[in-house]
């Protein structure tokens, strides 16, 4: 089977698209993967990879003790109540006062 010029030429056109079509594809398919895998692909660590859109906002709670919390602390004892009463600080600080 013998092809005319023409259709010679007109094929070996085809031939060449058709492999340029299964280049751009395959190159297309490498960059959609780098873009959805990371810079490092599946190596990529945990702290570098993009935060994703659908991602709820984290809203930070207060911290310490809450308003109106009592607090589970020692209580203090009133003088009367004490069976002694020891001075803490030594002289040497209560003249400096």
């Amino acid at each position: 089977m013998e092809f005319c010029e023409g259709c010679f030429e007109k094929q070996l056109n085809i031939d060449s698209l058709l492999e340029e079509n299964k280049r751009l594809k395959a190159r297309l398919i490498y960059q959609e993967r780098k873009e959805e895998d990371g810079f490092f692909g599946s190596g990529t660590p945990s702290a570098k990879i993009p935060v994703k859109s659908n991602t709820p906002l984290k809203i930070a709670k207060p911290k310490g003790a809450r308003p109106g919390h009592n607090g589970s602390g020692r209580e203090k004892i009133k003088q009367a109540d004490a069976d002694r009463i020891l001075d803490y600080f030594p002289i040497c600080f209560r003249q400096m006062s």
